[in-house]
């Protein structure tokens, strides 16, 4: 990651999976896909965006 993603005290909430494409056709190849929300707890002036972070990552495998 570019940014840093989890600054203190910021709650985060990561969620991901990995699929085999094979079942579809697609014969070596796996999608890995994760979602991850923060939340900072400060209020006011010193307030900080809240995070969203999705990633797609298509993986290939050789068949030997």
């Amino acid at each position: 990651m570019i940014k840093n993603f989890d600054p203190p005290e910021e709650l985060t909430w990561p969620v991901g999976g990995t699929a085999d494409l094979s079942n579809w056709g697609a014969h070596g190849f796996k999608v890995n896909a994760r979602y991850t929300e923060g939340d900072t707890l400060d209020c006011g002036i010193r307030d900080s965006l809240d995070m969203v972070d999705v990633r797609f990552i298509l993986n290939y495998a050789f068949d030997f």
